[in-house]
């Protein structure tokens, strides 16, 4: 029978495998990144109580700033007009303005009667 016989530097798969493992654990931790930071702004939003003092209990929507522009933002991939008195804020300021708010931070909304953003409320900044 013939037999392949491992390359001599191919001594010690296994063990080269577990190192690899472990770097890549060390390297790249779980909850890095922007998925982890959903999940932090995801409990947040979705607690029993408000995510901020002064925020409410319940919003229309949320998500992930796209693109911001005069008419509105993009949130996850649809376009939210704002209404023409928009209040936005974040957390320990009770009033800001849309300067505030930036391209991946993640955000909650609360609609008027025509389905424009009447208020914006800042849940987590981008990382």
């Amino acid at each position: 029978m013939n037999m392949i016989k491992p390359a001599k530097n191919m001594k010690y798969p296994l063990a080269m495998m577990v190192m690899a493992f472990l770097l890549a654990i060390i390297v790249f931790p779980a909850g890095s990144g922007l998925a982890g930071n959903q999940k932090e702004c995801w409990k947040k939003i979705n607690g029993e109580i408000p995510p901020y003092e002064g925020y409410p209990a319940a919003f229309d929507g949320q998500g992930k700033i796209e693109v911001i522009r005069s008419q509105g933002f993009i949130i996850n991939d649809i376009f939210r007009p704002v209404s023409p008195g928009t209040s936005y804020h974040c957390p320990g300021s009770v009033w800001g303005s849309k300067t505030m708010f930036s391209k991946g931070d993640y955000v909650a909304f609360l609609l008027d009667d025509e389905g424009r953003i009447k208020s914006l409320w800042l849940i987590c900044k981008k990382r």
